[in-house]
């Protein structure tokens, strides 16, 4: 199904299969980078497609440290059973994806300082406890403990187990800005690289944060700043916008695959293989090699003589 669901339709679906109040987290790509939305609609991309994996964040009353399964949809998109709440899987939108090991989610917390904390101009510390992978992301995470609860967040290249980072949204003479504090854009200075960004106060972090990700600031104009992506792309948001000083951390994200069975293991079927190729619609058509040619073979001279005639 490449462009036959829309967001509407996806948001009808989840609005009439859960309940109020209930949260869901749908993965976007094969890497299984979740997505965690606090309503009650999911994100999909402009082709429709939503995730092939699916964590039941509405099944946990509260927020919890632990890691949650995983279930796999087998690359099918999951359907609502007929006068029942049932959810099976239904069509086959991507034949590529399914199976492999089991994997584990991490509820990470975006929001580094809420609205309410920005506007109050909050200040306070937490200590990272531990930095791991997780299945679901291609950044690492870091596990903290402060005043308010334990939490995941986002870890920045330079985090380690006994690192504390502090959360402010009031100005302090003489502050340094280290990697791994969160502060509203308006108070970094130009020139640093920023990850975790928020594009609407209160929101949550919504760009730069998959591994290796970062930004720019660029220039501050009025109650706006200008942040500038590595791809060259702008983004003018409000001051009050919180973002993490530094740079996500990449950990393994750059290995290679080192062989078909550990794309296998990360949940990617084989492709259809040689025999199955070149159907001449959406790969290139294979034509059969040409024979051999025998130099000073009588027959061939005789074709060519009979040519030239």
């Amino acid at each position: 199904m490449a462009g036959g669901i829309t967001s509407r339709w996806l948001r009808q679906f989840v609005q009439s299969s859960l309940r109020p109040n209930q949260l869901c987290a749908l993965s976007v790509t094969f890497r299984a980078q979740t997505v965690e939305t606090q309503s009650l609609c999911t994100s999909c991309n402009k082709h429709g497609r939503f995730g092939h994996r699916l964590v039941k964040l509405w099944e946990q009353p509260e927020y919890t440290t632990k890691p949650l399964p995983v279930y796999r949809t087998g690359g099918r998109l999951p359907t609502k059973v007929q006068h029942s709440n049932e959810i099976v899987p239904g069509r086959v939108w991507t034949k590529k994806l399914g199976g492999g090991d089991s994997r584990e989610w991490h509820w990470v917390d975006r929001s580094r300082l809420t609205a309410e904390e920005v506007n109050a101009k909050s200040y306070y510390q937490e200590k990272v406890i531990k930095v791991q992978h997780d299945d679901s992301r291609s950044g690492m995470i870091a596990l903290v403990a402060g005043p308010k609860k334990e939490r995941w967040i986002l870890a920045t290249e330079t985090m380690e187990a006994g690192t504390i980072i502090t959360n402010s949204a009031k100005m302090i003479p003489d502050a340094e800005f280290v990697d791994g504090d969160a502060y509203p854009v308006g108070m970094i200075p130009s020139g640093t690289r920023i990850c975790s960004l928020e594009f609407v106060p209160g929101k949550g972090a919504q760009i730069a944060r998959s591994a290796g990700n970062y930004g720019t600031i660029l220039r501050k104009e009025g109650v706006r700043v200008i942040i500038k992506m590595p791809s060259s792309r702008e983004i003018n948001v409000d001051e009050k916008c919180v973002a993490v000083i530094g740079k996500v951390a990449a950990g393994s994200h750059s290995t290679k695959w080192g062989s078909p069975a550990q794309k296998r293991a990360h949940g990617i079927r084989p492709g259809s293989g040689r025999k199955k190729m070149g159907d001449d619609r959406s790969t290139k058509k294979l034509t059969p090699v040409a024979p051999m040619v025998v130099i000073g073979d009588k027959k061939v001279l005789q074709r060519s003589d009979a040519l030239e005639e």
